[in-house]
Formats: C-alpha cells, sequence, structure tokens
C-alpha cells in the first residue's frame, strides 16, 4: 500500500499469526496438493462426516444447492442472490 507522506496515513507493523495457529484442525489439510482434493472432495472426512453430509444434502432444496455451490466458486451473497 502506498501513501504520499502528506496524507497523514501511518502503517502499523503487526505480527503475522498463521491460520494453522488458530485452526489446528487446518494444518493437514493445507499440507495437501489441491490437484488432490479435485478426486476425493471429501476425502478428509471421516465416514459419519461424510454420511451427514449425505442426509443434509438430500434435504436442499434446488435453489438451497445452487446457492452453496455459488459460495464454493468465492462469488458474494449478491451474485449468490441473482
Amino acid at each position: 500500500m502506498r501513501q504520499a507522506s502528506e496524507s497523514g496515513v501511518r502503517l502499523v507493523e503487526v505480527p503475522f499469526v498463521p491460520w494453522a495457529a488458530w485452526f489446528p484442525g487446518i494444518a493437514p489439510l493445507l499440507q495437501r496438493d489441491p490437484d488432490e482434493y479435485k478426486g476425493d472432495r471429501l476425502g478428509w472426512l471421516d465416514e459419519g462426516d461424510r454420511q451427514r453430509c449425505r442426509q443434509v444434502g438430500a434435504g436442499l432444496s434446488l435453489r438451497q444447492c445452487e446457492v452453496l455451490r455459488v459460495f464454493s466458486q468465492d462469488l458474494t451473497r449478491k451474485q449468490a442472490s441473482l
């Protein structure tokens, strides 16, 4: 970020804390290659979690499934509402 010195903006240095420090369960996921996830979307879940996902998915309306797909593509709420 660049600001003219006369703008009065002062940047403050803060320590960087890795995501895995706050969410320890995410560390194994971050170590996997993204290509590993393409064929194995639910591979990181145990069988009980997979079954719950199937049950929830089976109870969703078509619109709810569509909205979840939109959110999984990193689109905004506004974009999802279209």
